[in-house]
């Protein structure tokens, strides 16, 4: 049996009777976000290099000598500062001596007995000290270069 219909033409089972109709139109664009645009990417581009180079510098800082490429020389002179410490001398207190005389006891009994005391005599003996001298002398400073062939 024979197909009655052209297999270029919708029939009757078709689910949409009516004319051609053109494809709808495809949807608009959605606009690029400020992330995505040139300048953005630049900037971020720009900032992503100068962290990249922070990193990469202190890297080189960590992982290379302590020495510095340059020889600092400081010179200290020294300096003597000599203090003397001068005091008067002591002088003694005034010393007073006492002599007291007892006068003698009489006993009268059978015979006649003087007693005499002796004079008490107080010494006093005062020691002197020179005085002190201090003297001070600053620690002397000296900075040598590092070998020639350390860089």
């Amino acid at each position: 049996m024979s197909n009655y219909y052209d297999d270029e033409e919708p029939t009757q089972y078709a689910p949409s009777y009516g004319e051609y109709s053109e494809p709808p139109a495809p949807p608009a664009p959605e606009p690029i976000p400020w992330y995505r645009k040139p300048a953005a990417l630049i900037g971020m581009g720009a900032v992503g290099a100068v962290i990249a180079a922070l990193v990469i510098y202190a890297l080189v800082q960590l992982f290379s000598s302590d020495s510095p490429s340059t020889t600092t020389t400081t010179t200290t002179t020294p300096t003597t500062t000599t203090s003397v410490a001068t005091t008067a001398p002591v002088v003694p207190a005034p010393t007073h001596t006492v002599t007291e005389t007892v006068a003698p006891t009489t006993t009268t009994v059978e015979e006649t007995t003087t007693t005499t005391t002796e004079p008490t005599t107080t010494t006093t003996t005062t020691t002197t000290t020179a005085p002190t001298t201090t003297t001070t002398t600053a620690p002397v400073t000296t900075t040598t270069q590092p070998p020639a062939g350390n860089p």
